[in-house]
């Protein structure tokens, strides 16, 4: 099976295991991504089904429409509070879990200052524990203690939820139809890996297209993101 085709549970790929077996590195540089395993004769199995993706020479995962979910170490997501205790919140990010994030995890946050959240609120943060047996854990700083643009999102704004392979496609650096909005329409937009995405724009009107044309990319190829950016355009000016 070679990057590109359909992969479905329980494909076994003898291709990528045969390259991982004959490269001149050593094996352990092979990387399996979200929906392949390895199984126990050293067979790589597909677990879910999808698209077969290859990110590097030695990187491969099964790409599909899922929008649940899996916190991974590192991952930036957006969640909602669910709950508010003395020290901690309980954030949805559409996990099989709520994640825990602390009170004190937000720049100058201490034990007499803590943060103006309420159930409901949304937060922008990063997963600093992703376990399938624990809870996820979040953070809004870094190493040193600064947000680096994690933290709360601010009030108003459009919040919506799309695929994961859609989020990961707005984030790629090769996808282009954001910086051409942007060249002509003043917009604010915060995409989390978890599948959800704020926006808001100069008005009500901008931000509602916005989202709408995101929505639209879920079934647009890459050849027509000019168009849609177009489109996007001629529709918030009202040309």
């Amino acid at each position: 099976m070679q990057a590109g085709q359909l992969a479905l549970p329980g494909n076994e790929l003898f291709a990528i295991s045969a390259k991982a077996n004959d490269s001149t590195s050593d094996q352990e540089t092979l990387r399996l991504g979200v929906g392949l395993y390895l199984d126990q004769d050293e067979n790589i199995v597909v677990s879910k089904p999808g698209i077969l993706t290859q990110k590097g020479p030695q990187v491969f995962l099964v790409s599909s429409h899922q929008r649940r979910y899996i916190p991974n170490k590192g991952d930036n997501v957006i969640g909602i509070v669910t709950k508010r205790a003395s020290e901690t919140l309980r954030v949805d990010i559409g996990a099989s879990e709520d994640a825990t994030l602390s009170l004190l995890a937000f720049e100058n946050a201490t034990r007499r200052n803590k943060p103006d959240i309420k159930i409901g609120d949304l937060v922008f943060a990063k997963v600093i524990t992703g376990h399938r047996f624990m809870d996820p854990e979040l953070s809004c700083i870094d190493s040193h203690g600064k947000s680096q643009g994690l933290g709360a999102i601010g009030n108003g704004g459009f919040h919506i939820r799309v695929s994961l392979q859609l989020a990961k496609r707005l984030l790629s650096r090769d996808c282009s139809f954001l910086t051409q909005v942007g060249q002509t329409v003043r917009f604010e937009i915060t995409i989390g890996v978890n599948g959800r995405v704020w926006v808001r724009g100069f008005n009500s009107h901008a931000a509602i297209e916005l989202c709408r044309s995101i929505e639209e990319m879920e079934h647009t190829p890459d050849s027509d993101l000019e168009t849609l950016a177009t489109r996007t355009v001629d529709r918030i000016c009202g040309f």
